[in-house]
């Protein structure tokens, strides 16, 4: 709640160009460092090298946050944000571990 409700809006003010890419810079950098003792741990991407998962962490970062940060500023409250990152998690989930926890079809 703190990055997007915030951080985001303080950092870009009543800006525009320069300063929104900043905004999203640090938001996003501050997102990473947030998470980044579980990535260095292994804990968002089980199995997978420090490396890659802070790499993975990043592109995301990039690619979802103007999403997030249009939700919220468009409706005011930071429950969308929330909501973004909640689905985000899930669906982040059921992509790396696919088959985990669903039981094959009973024939018959």
């Amino acid at each position: 709640m703190g990055r997007q409700g915030c951080l985001f809006p303080h950092l870009a003010g009543r800006g525009k160009g320069a300063r929104l890419v900043w905004a999203y810079g640090g938001t996003g950098a501050a997102f990473v460092l947030w998470h980044l003792s579980t990535l260095l741990m292994g804990g968002q991407y089980p199995g997978r090298h420090w490396y890659v998962s802070v790499f993975v962490m990043v592109v995301g970062c990039v690619l979802v946050l103007p999403v997030f940060t249009w939700l919220r500023l468009r409706s005011g409250p930071v429950v969308s944000a929330i909501v973004g990152h909640t689905s985000t998690q899930h669906l982040e989930q059921q992509a790396d571990r696919p088959d985990e926890g669903r039981q094959p079809a009973a024939a018959g």
